[in-house]
């Protein structure tokens, strides 16, 4: 059986690279098989969604904006911050245009009958202690990162940090 999870590292703005990373954890018995694809638009990453019919779709960017009382930063973002990580707050004008794009495909995706699930590619390179491969494109490989994180949360192999999943 051929079970594919999804990794995207969006981008706030269509015209910018968004990397993709299909991760097919079974391939016809064999090694586990990763496409990886830079695309732009809503629409190309629908069509891949679409065509793959992944279990989880795991995506490298905000689903919301900080509540009333919490400040500059989400909860999930200031558990980060004390485990030394350098977060960008959904505040912030260019990542307001990413958390909207954001909530707007995770809708789209959700409609296909897909769960999606927020992860943060830094610190599951950090708990792999993964290199980016020579030659690779940065945005396809925290795609893979991304992944990685649904494959996890898949097998039930993963922490919550309040809404942003990261691999044990």
């Amino acid at each position: 059986m051929i079970m594919p999870v999804m990794g995207i590292d969006l981008a706030g703005k269509e015209k910018n690279e968004t990397g993709i990373c299909i991760y097919f954890l079974e391939w016809l018995g064999e090694k586990p098989h990763v496409v990886r694809r830079t695309v732009h638009t809503d629409d190309e990453i629908m069509e891949l969604v679409r065509k793959h019919k992944p279990k989880v779709v795991a995506v490298d960017a905000p689903f919301s904006f900080p509540k009333e009382g919490e400040g500059y930063f989400r909860k999930a973002d200031r558990m980060l911050i004390e485990r030394g990580f350098k977060v960008l707050s959904p505040l912030f004008k260019g990542m307001q245009v990413l958390v909207r794009r954001a909530m707007k495909l995770r809708e789209e995706i959700e409609k296909e009958g897909v769960e999606v699930i927020e992860t943060f590619p830094r610190a599951v390179q950090r708990i792999f202690g993964l290199e980016k491969p020579e030659g690779v494109n940065e945005h396809e490989f925290d795609a893979f990162l991304c992944a990685l994180a649904a494959k996890a949360y898949l097998e039930g192999e993963y922490e919550n940090l309040d809404g942003i999943i990261l691999p044990l």
